[in-house]
């Protein structure tokens, strides 16, 4: 075997073994498909690839005014990554989002925004003197909700228990299992079909009810990406009932009462769930403030389980005409269960600002 062949099979070995090559053989090169060049090996004297330039750039972060530090992230040209979360503090005042100029002017990113990067730059915290997140709402028909703060979210901390329409109609409360089974209109119940069920654990509702308009003005139904951003910051934040940053280890920070007080969460045995009070993690019971309680759900045949279980929220994420996205709390996980499900069931509402 010649020295050109000795040269060739120590490029190619990887790609063509277990292949025979030999002198007379011809290497063919292919762009989008097509042959643009070709010759006989014994032609060639060697090979030499050279990998393109990968450029890299450095986002730098500035409080602006506020305190902490931020690591400087490094970005990859043409590559879309997550901008790091923020964990500047200002006083009193709130982070908004991000800014190519100080003075809120340039180019605005919110946290944790997925980006592409062509240049080193520099991003400026952005704040607000008041909290965006007022202390009650009320809604049409007169209930006083209490609200949370999370990150740049502001939600409700209780579950909706409205009995009218934002429009001021009534919504139909169906106690009859095939009442519920067949409407083909939207209706709310209250579990158990026990009104006094409503003070602790709001009413459950249908998806067309909630399509026709449950929330408050200048409030909504969330998204699934909308629970997600909440998710994520409290990841973020540690949050997570054992203080680590990865895995959605976070319902024993969203669910009600205080650390070493269950509730009215059924009692369980599992690290970092609602129902148990006596794992290193129950410090972090209700942290976020969300206050998640068991409000149990009724399924599409109007039949009611899981009081003091687990709590089901309706998201405004339709995969399908009849299967919408939901969030659980379960009272034996220790992470948020996420899936779809008939817009027939009766879950929970908690509404986010706009």
């Amino acid at each position: 075997m010649n020295n050109l062949k000795t040269k060739l099979l120590s490029v190619f070995c990887l790609l063509l073994s277990p292949f025979s090559l030999f002198a007379q053989d011809t290497l063919y090169l292919y762009k989008g498909g097509n042959v643009f060049y070709k010759c006989a090996l014994d032609q060639i004297d060697s090979i030499k690839f050279t990998p393109p330039n990968v450029n890299t750039y450095i986002v730098t972060f500035d409080a602006n005014g506020g305190s902490g530090s931020m690591t400087p992230q490094v970005f990859t040209e043409g590559v879309a990554q997550q901008l790091s979360a923020n964990i500047f503090t200002h006083g009193s005042q709130f982070f908004e989002n991000w800014n190519t100029k100080s003075d809120g002017s340039g180019n605005t990113y919110t946290d944790k925004q997925t980006i592409t990067v062509n240049a080193n730059m520099t991003l400026y915290a952005q704040w607000a003197n008041s909290n965006p997140c007022p202390a009650t709402l009320t809604d049409i028909s007169g209930n006083s909700y209490s609200t949370v703060q999370i990150g740049t979210q502001c939600w409700m901390r209780e579950n909706l228990k409205t009995t009218k329409y934002t429009n001021g109609e009534d919504i139909p409360n169906l106690t009859i299992e095939a009442q519920w089974r067949y409407t083909i209109n939207g209706a709310m119940c209250y579990h158990g079909n026990n009104p006094s069920n409503a003070a602790y654990y709001g009413a459950l509702y249908n998806y067309k009810a909630v399509q026709t308009g449950l929330c408050p003005e200048g409030w909504h139904l969330p998204t699934d990406a909308e629970f997600t951003i909440m998710i994520d910051y409290l990841i973020d934040h540690g949050y997570n009932w054992d203080g680590g940053f990865y895995g959605e280890r976070v319902a024993k920070s969203l669910s009600s009462v205080a650390p070493g007080d269950k509730g009215m969460w059924t009692g369980a045995n599992v690290a970092g769930s609602p129902g148990s009070v006596t794992d290193a993690g129950e410090s972090k019971r209700n942290a976020s403030g969300f206050s998640a309680n068991p409000a149990g759900n009724r399924n599409a045949l109007g039949q009611y389980f899981n009081l003091g279980l687990s709590t089901y929220y309706w998201t405004a994420t339709m995969l399908d005409a009849n299967n919408i996205s939901y969030v659980c709390v379960y009272y034996e996980l220790e992470n948020l269960y996420r899936f779809h499900g008939s817009k027939e069931n009766g879950f929970s509402v908690r509404c986010v600002k706009d």
